[in-house]
């Protein structure tokens, strides 16, 4: 029995067009999975933000899903899930431009959490959330002022 005309090439289209679906879909189960670990590492995010607000114990906590308040005296401080999953708009009295925190996993499987601020169409340099953005955020919108005692300054 003869072979069919361009069964040859048949077979090497359907093997290469296989492959390429079997990637495509490889990719989007990976960028599922990232996004997933995102939204879970969003709303860890805000659960530790309204623990940490509770903990100063001087601040009023206003926690719902999707977003977090902080109040201190005139002061008000919001985290807002927008957006994509590894996104938090970031809302404060005295807060210049546009601020968010950003979920960046180049720091490993771990990840941080980074502010992000952009000032008349400049971005600032990033900060870790937990190092010094936390601490920037809460000095600036709730006007929290810096212990005397630790030599710091405001």
């Amino acid at each position: 029995m003869a072979e069919r005309r361009g069964s040859g090439l048949a077979a090497r289209l359907k093997a290469a067009i296989g492959r390429a679906e079997e990637q495509r879909r490889r990719e989007l189960e990976a960028r599922r999975r990232r996004a997933e670990r995102a939204r879970e590492a969003r709303a860890r995010l805000l659960a530790d933000l309204a623990d940490f607000g509770r903990a100063v114990g001087h601040f009023d906590v206003a926690a719902s899903p999707g977003e977090v308040s902080l109040r201190y005296g005139e002061g008000m401080l919001r985290f807002v899930a927008e957006g994509d999953a590894d996104r938090v708009a970031v809302r404060g009295d005295g807060l210049e431009g546009e601020c968010a925190l950003a979920w960046r996993d180049e720091f490993g499987e771990a990840g941080r959490w980074v502010l992000r601020q952009v000032v008349d169409g400049r971005a600032l340099p990033e900060r870790l959330l937990f190092d010094e953005g936390l601490e920037f955020l809460v000095r600036t919108a709730l006007d929290v002022p810096a212990d005397p005692e630790s030599g710091e300054r405001p």
